[in-house]
């Protein structure tokens, strides 16, 4: 804003009301004819202070600049002299010549002293003026030059403004003309003063100009100090407006041309115009920051980025191109961006902006100067000292609120700041209790883990102690129990933390495959049957009949999420029954889709009102102290509700009729109707599949690798061993092998590399089912192993049933790989048949 409204001091000033008025400065014709000079006369003892020449001298326009002294005087000119009239001469930009003509009249009497006055022509920026003061009846002719386009030296009277000096001597009288030429505005303030009036006036307006640089100084001092401490470019782009601005009131007043420049005039014109395209684009920088367009009002920064261009580019042109052109741009660009920017300030201000306000009471101050000034000139304001230096009066307030809109931007900023700070401590200090209270309850989750898992530990140790000293066979048969339910549900414990890491890191993935409904079911009916036996408590499982038998689905993780909503319903339940309930809540049978729920419902204790919105928090427990009645990691919920989001389902939780609680999980699934299910397995007898089949065990584990040898010699296999993957290779490379169950994680060699080289035999052997028996049971891990080109995966420990089903799946029908010739064409899987 700022720099919009210096620039238009220069416009205003110079160019702009010299538009606006160029027709009323003009006045009427007095139609005389042409060779003429007029006759009337003016007494110079009515000049008391000072006379404004609007009514008594004339004017005449010379277009192309013939006319010198010589023609004036012959009366060898075309057209007539006119009356200036009322108002202020302003011809506007025009390269025309304009000659003025006043005839003084000194009527005192022989004895009388001489007197003196002063011919005031008030605009610095006219390029030429000549004064030819004529004494016809002594033959006298005196010459002055002046303008801003000559050696300020060269001036009959040292001031900004052009001052010539008129001697009259008693019963004299003298012809005054003047010849004014000039590139730029042709405004004419031109006036007959007493030496002492204008003396004693200029005195007064030294006073006012010395104010005005005084606050533009402070101004820029205080603020470029200011810029110095916090580097905010907000500053920066102030001071170099005010800077510049100073520098144009400087030339447009004459000082730069008496003080900085006095013997180099070519400044005053292409200087002057570099300054106002740099006001220009500083002040439309100044804007832009101050105002924060570029984030606040994008459409409104386009336009004053484009003013930037045009300003940036004017700053070298000014030295290249014709100064008319120039100067119509310069004058143009100088009227429009004060005008936008005050439409820019109202628009932010109706939004609240508090900064927008007072860059637009800055800049209306300046406006008003500008348009008082401008009227005063035009004659259509009295002149008096407020009217006449009220664009320097509007200039120095604009420049003073700018800086106190700039203090109170930087104290809203940091007003802003200590706002901000405190949220952010208070914030900070939330998130240090959270992350305290966060903290407190892994301690006690790490606490729990070590609890929960030596506890079926030490079931498991116990018991296999005692089975070494134990002759019955009825407690034997119950040690090995006792040792088995607290072995699954030790894993029950791991599979939840693993579970638990995949879901916090994000790497959980599904595994989409085709299951049978009552595997699910078989697993939840041998699972928790004795541990509900032993609490005296009734469990069962209702399917509702038109739920199908046949899915495609990750069955792990729905047997998981399911694993634990009836565990923590047997935990919490001391009698009465734990009900799974097997339902379809929406049926697709074109598409193949059904939504099931699944109820976990319970007659135990029920949760508690305030806690019902934690509890699938993770690490909460409706009872964590040491003397709870159940056991638990405090995760089992949470994992519950991730697993269920991530396969696009539902997990509830409702209070029983009476008492209790009920979970439904809610996921669709694809099915497949009876018809086209694969007939029953049972029709492939493993054990006769795996007579004569020879199966090849890569463990590096010997405790491992003896379970697996035994589990597959018991099902009619017979058996190789490989302690690595390297080893694995040489043995498959000198044995007929029709399965493989490697390990992955070997040294030497492990099942990832050692399954990829096999891969890459140019053999029968590189088809030999691979499956992957490892304990890196992260969902990840399975997509490495079919990435590796394994068929399928099993996690440790060992499921004896999910083996023989997945040996079932991928055992060869048909011959033995003894048997096989070169082409394996009829070593079809069972999975594929």
């Amino acid at each position: 804003m700022p720099l919009q409204i210096r620039t238009i001091s220069f416009v205003l000033c110079a160019a702009v009301f010299s538009c606006l008025f160029t027709s009323s400065s003009q006045g009427e014709s007095l139609a005389l004819d042409p060779g003429q000079l007029p006759t009337s006369h003016l007494n110079a003892l009515d000049i008391a202070g000072k006379l404004p020449l609007t009514e008594r001298a004339y004017f005449l326009e010379d277009p192309q600049g013939l006319y010198g002294i010589e023609e004036m005087l012959a009366g060898k000119f075309y057209g007539a002299f006119e009356r200036l009239g009322a108002n202020t001469f302003n011809a506007g930009i025009t390269t025309s010549v304009y000659w003025f003509y006043v005839k003084l009249q000194y009527p005192g009497v022989e004895g009388d002293i001489a007197i003196k006055r002063l011919l005031e022509i008030a605009y610095p920026p006219l390029d030429n003026i000549t004064v030819y003061i004529i004494d016809r009846a002594t033959q006298e002719l005196n010459i002055f030059e002046a303008g801003d386009g000559k050696i300020f030296s060269t001036r009959p009277i040292r001031h900004n403004n052009y001052l010539f000096p008129i001697t009259l001597l008693p019963n004299s009288e003298k012809e005054v003309f003047v010849q004014i030429n000039s590139k730029g505005s042709m405004r004419i303030p031109i006036s007959l003063w007493t030496a002492e009036a204008f003396y004693e006036t200029d005195r007064s307006y030294l006073l006012l100009i010395g104010l005005y640089f005084g606050i533009m100084f402070l101004m820029f001092f205080y603020n470029a100090c200011i810029y110095v401490v916090i580097r905010d470019n907000s500053y920066l782009y102030y001071i170099l407006y005010i800077g510049f601005l100073t520098v144009f009131q400087s030339t447009i007043n004459g000082f730069t041309a008496e003080y900085l420049w006095p013997e180099t005039p070519y400044f005053n014109d292409d200087f002057l115009m570099s300054v106002i395209f740099c006001v220009n684009l500083f002040a439309m920088m100044f804007a832009r920051r101050l105002l924060d367009t570029k984030s606040l009002a994008p459409n409104i920064d386009k336009v004053f980025l484009s003013v930037g261009f045009i300003a940036i580019t004017g700053i070298p042109c000014a030295f290249i191109l014709p100064y008319i052109f120039i100067l119509k741009v310069a004058t143009g660009l100088s009227m429009f961006l004060p005008i936008f920017a005050i439409i820019a300030g109202l628009s932010l201000s109706l939004k609240g902006d508090r900064t927008a306000k007072l860059f637009m009471l800055a800049w209306s101050a300046f406006l008003l100067g500008a348009v008082t000034f401008g009227a005063t000139a035009a004659g259509l304001l009295p002149a008096n000292a407020f009217t006449t230096n009220s664009l320097l009066v509007g200039s120095a307030i604009e420049a003073s609120l700018l800086s106190l809109t700039l203090a109170d931007r930087f104290s809203s900023m940091q007003r802003e700041k200590t706002f901000m700070q405190t949220q952010a401590k208070d914030a900070l200090q939330k998130v240090n209790e959270v992350l305290l209270e966060n903290n407190k309850l892994k301690d006690d989750f790490l606490a729990t883990i070590s609890h929960e898992l030596r506890t079926p530990m030490n079931g498991v140790i116990s018991c296999l102690n005692h089975l070494k000293h134990e002759d019955d066979k009825n407690m034997r048969d119950r040690y090995l129990e006792n040792a088995d339910q607290s072995a699954h549900h030790m894993m029950l414990l791991i599979d939840g933390v693993l579970s638990y890491t995949e879901l916090q890191t994000g790497d959980i993935h599904l595994n989409l495959e085709a299951f049978k409904l009552s595997r699910i079911t078989e697993e939840l009916t041998s699972f928790f049957t004795q541990q509900c036996e032993e609490k005296n408590i009734d469990f069962n499982i209702n399917v509702k009949p038109a739920v199908p038998s046949l899915l495609i689905g990750d069955q792990r993780r729905i047997l998981q999420v399911l694993i634990h909503l009836i565990d923590n319903a047997v935990k919490f339940t001391r009698s009465g029954y734990v009900r799974l309930t097997i339902d379809i809540a929406t049926l697709n049978n074109k598409e193949k889709t059904a939504t099931l729920t699944f109820s976990v419902e319970d007659s135990g204790s029920g949760i508690p009102m305030d806690m019902r919105d934690a509890i699938f928090d993770r690490f909460r427990q409706v009872d964590g102290s040491f003397s709870r009645g159940h056991g638990g990691l405090g995760i089992g919920l949470s994992i519950c509700k991730q697993i269920a989001n991530i396969m696009h389902g539902e997990l509830h939780y409702k209070a029983g009729a009476i008492q209790g609680s009920v979970f439904q999980f809610e996921v669709a699934l694809g099915f497949e109707s009876s018809a086209n299910q694969p007939s029953d397995t049972a029709q492939y007898s493993l054990d006769s599949l795996a007579k004569g089949r020879t199966a090849l065990v890569i463990e590096d584990n010997p405790v491992n690798q003896m379970v697996l040898r035994a589990t597959l010699k018991k099902i009619g296999f017979q058996v190789l061993t490989a302690e690595n993957g390297e080893v694995g290779l040489e043995t498959l490379h000198n044995n007929v092998v029709d399965i493989i169950l490697m390990d992955c994680q070997m040294p030497v060699l492990d099942g990832f590399e050692a399954t990829m080289m096999i891969r890459a035999l140019e053999s029968p052997k590189a088809l030999v089912p691979i499956i992957a028996i490892t304990a890196n049971a992260m969902s990840k891990d399975r997509e490495r192993c079919m990435v590796a080109g394994m068929n399928d995966y099993m996690s440790k420990p060992v499921n004896n049933t999910e083996l023989q089903e997945k040996l079932l799946k991928w055992l060869p029908v048909g011959i033995s790989a003894s048997e096989a010739p070169t082409q394996p064409s009829n070593i079809i899987p069972l999975q594929k048949r």
